[in-house]
């Protein structure tokens, strides 16, 4: 806290805000309420920037009027580097509406692609520029008590109402790989998480309906399987479960035959 306040000191465009923690959705949703700027970007405390990624990313913004700008990112591993994977090729991608589409449903799932895009940093919220107005009128919120998913759930709502995004590809932003980090404990809330996520969907689809819908389909049954499979790693077959073997083998019957999957 102390660190920040001498930030605000000598920047007077820093704002620091003290409060209790309620967890990451919880502030970023708080920034977005207090963002003055056109643009918002947000950073994990543990990751770091290069000092030119806002300028580089502003200035893509502003030379193709885009409502979301993306960049490369390394992940950061305590012996290595690696790159995020993506079949562009140019400094500069303008995505077109087609890759647009298979972008956001990507977020979700795997699915058939119309386009010739890929980028393996599409549901992450910290290599990405969004247009403030987009996200403060359409109420584009991170949803509360869901970790991990909130940021694929933003991303996928804010892509609703984006109609231009442009890919830098190069890597402005260090994605560090830490062991202890909430990505690799026992979780025994891997499920609800989803479901919580897929409830928002289908309300949100109540108002904004799939433009896609046999491809949304095909998305929400690969991000269950997918889901299902993390389970198994985070939950029933990690290290730390409380429970012997022969009780997560029941635990994974009995959730096989919840009505999703």
């Amino acid at each position: 806290g102390n660190i920040l306040e001498e930030y605000a000191k000598n920047d007077p465009r820093v704002k620091v805000i003290h409060i209790e923690n309620h967890g990451v959705s919880y502030a970023r949703n708080l920034g977005i309420e207090q963002a003055v700027s056109p643009w918002i970007c947000f950073v994990d405390p543990d990751d770091w920037a290069d000092s030119t990624m806002l300028e580089e990313a502003i200035s893509a913004a502003e030379k193709y009027q885009a409502d979301l700008v993306m960049w490369n990112y390394y992940s950061e591993f305590a012996n290595k580097r690696v790159l995020g994977a993506t079949t562009a090729t140019e400094p500069i991608h303008l995505l077109t509406p087609e890759e647009l589409c298979d972008h956001r449903l990507r977020m979700l799932g795997s699915c058939r692609m119309n386009g010739s895009f890929y980028w393996r940093g599409a549901a992450f919220p910290w290599c990405k520029l969004y247009r403030a107005q987009l996200v403060k009128e359409n109420n584009v919120r991170f949803l509360l008590n869901v970790h991990p998913t909130e940021d694929t759930f933003f991303n996928y709502l804010f892509l609703e109402f984006a109609k231009t995004a442009v890919f830098i590809n190069k890597p402005l932003f260090h994605y560090r790989q830490n062991e202890g980090s909430v990505m690799y404990r026992f979780t025994d809330n891997n499920f609800s998480n989803i479901d919580l996520v897929l409830d928002a969907l289908e309300a949100f689809h109540k108002k904004f309906p799939p433009s896609d819908p046999e491809r949304y389909q095909q998305v929400i049954y690969s991000r269950l399987i997918n889901t299902y499979m993390l389970g198994l790693v985070r939950t029933f077959v990690h290290k730390d479960r409380p429970y012997s073997f022969f009780e997560a083998l029941r635990k994974m019957k009995a959730q096989l035959k919840e009505p999703r999957y």
